[in-house]
């Protein structure tokens, strides 16, 4: 990193705007929640610079003068990401902190507010329900991750069943383009003047330009009444929730538990839980209520005390966090979520299961279902085991983990990866997802038009970087 380079940022915005020499300052930029990024794996050590600009107009002279001068960026939202997509690679890369970005307003009539991107999205949701209205955007991540940082990932909620993930709440966004150009897309979505623009850049991160406000959709803040059901199979819970969604029925929350799941859930012996939320107007919230206990009895299920759901709700956060998260353990272990059809859900849960049983018998494999749509639904798995290898055997066995599941997914026509994001963790596997589809084509080409240089977010989603040279084939090698 020159000094040079520090200059001119100062002389883009102010000597209090850029961060280079306050050494646990500058750390904290080098990890996110990524068990590669907390045991030293990833990134490579490098001393990048920060900038902190204020407003839309700051990022646009940063993103101009470093797109002018050839220097790589980085952007970065609160940091609480698991992919490593806001990690530095290389010396003297800039990044764009977005922290500052918090602009706010609210347009009652249009049931929408502007929100910057920096903002933590539990604030702007505690911000809202002062005045009777939500996101109905609940990620356990809530606390710590930002409005930016959802967008750029396509992150999903507890209550998607009913509202979406937040990007499906976007009616309109403030973009800085990788020349730092400022995009404005229409004040309303709903339109046929040519492709929605909007799409570009949600879940996207970041490749294509820097998203620095959102216009966002609202809904009216009424109770979830709560409900906890016991599934006699981790099928029949599925079957129910695919019947439910394609009735027609809206419940913001079916969170559907495997059998290892459920056992932490309840004291009493149990097969399958499922918690269920409903909100809306009070009147037909209830008759809702009747009708998904009505299919779910039908379904073979039963109807456990009010108290299971209200203390998972509670509690819904908690093993997400220390003490409890596997994070705070000395484990081995990760998520990967993917989203399949009916038809295919189940046999991808097995293709799973049976992958990894074969290779990694200590393995301690679990699922959850809980985003549904009328034609689909997504599987939460999650792996630990006891055994944690060091440096490089590390790397090596939790990509061999990844292949295999990989593999179990891919069988059977599913898609890796609902809500997390790609970044560089799952960077090996996206190419190999989309083979002969023509996609990888059509974004590399977006790509090349917006950032030809290709230096903002290098490494996520499109270009290579995600393992060190040989890693994610000697781990493909391995499980293959």
């Amino acid at each position: 990193m020159s000094d040079s380079l520090v200059r001119s940022l100062e002389a883009i915005l102010s000597p209090g705007q850029v961060l280079c020499n306050e050494r646990a300052r500058m750390d904290a930029y080098t990890v996110d929640v990524w068990l590669m990024a907390r045991r030293d794996l990833y990134p490579p050590r490098v001393r990048p610079v920060a900038v902190l600009p204020d407003d839309t107009a700051e990022v646009a002279r940063v993103m101009r003068w470093c797109h002018d001068a050839g220097v790589p960026v980085r952007i970065r939202g609160a940091g609480a990401g698991d992919t490593g997509g806001a990690l530095p690679r290389r010396d003297g890369e800039v990044i764009v902190d977005t922290r500052r970005l918090r602009t706010r307003a609210l347009a009652e009539r249009d049931q929408v507010a502007t929100v910057g991107v920096g903002w933590i999205l539990l604030t702007v949701e505690e911000w809202l329900r002062r005045r009777a209205y939500t996101l109905g955007h609940l990620p356990a991540s809530i606390s710590c991750s930002s409005v930016g940082g959802f967008l750029a990932n396509a992150g999903s909620g507890i209550l998607s069943t009913r509202y979406g993930k937040l990007a499906e709440n976007v009616v309109s966004l403030v973009v800085v383009l990788p020349d730092g150009e400022v995009l404005r897309t229409p004040r309303v979505r709903a339109h046929a003047m040519g492709p929605d623009l909007n799409s570009l850049f949600l879940g996207s991160e970041g490749i294509y330009g820097v998203v620095t406000e959102a216009d966002l959709r609202l809904h009216r803040l009424t109770p979830l009444r709560l409900m906890a059901l016991s599934f006699p199979s981790f099928g029949a819970g599925i079957a129910w929730g695919r019947r439910v969604t394609q009735l027609g029925l809206a419940p913001a929350l079916i969170r559907l538990y495997d059998e290892e799941e459920s056992r932490g859930l309840v004291a009493e012996g149990s097969d399958c839980i499922a918690v269920v939320g409903v909100d809306g107007v009070e009147a037909i919230a209830r008759a809702e209520v009747a009708c998904l206990r009505d299919e779910a009895q039908a379904a073979g299920a039963r109807l456990l005390p009010d108290a299971v759901a209200s203390d998972w709700y509670g509690r819904r956060m908690a093993p997400y966090f220390p003490p409890n998260s596997m994070e705070s353990r000395d484990v081995l272990h990760g998520v990967v979520d993917f989203v399949a059809r009916y038809t295919d859900i189940e046999a991808c849960l097995a293709a799973v299961r049976e992958e990894l049983a074969g290779s990694y018998p200590e393995l301690h494999v679990s699922a959850h279902c809980s985003h549904w749509l009328s034609y689909g639904t997504m599987a939460y798995l999650s792996f630990w085991s006891p055994v944690l290898p060091r440096g490089q055997a590390l790397w090596t066995a939790y990509y061999s983990i990844l292949e295999r599941i990989f593999a179990g997914i891919r069988r059977h026509g599913a898609l890796m990866n609902e809500h997390h994001g790609v970044g560089v963790k799952l960077r090996p596997f996206f190419a190999r997802q989309y083979e002969e589809s023509g996609v990888v084509t059509v974004l590399e080409r977006l790509k090349q038009a917006l950032d030809p240089r290709g230096l903002i977010n290098a490494g996520n989603i499109l270009e290579p970087g995600a393992a060190p040279p040989g890693a994610a084939e000697e781990a493909r090698d391995d499980a293959g």
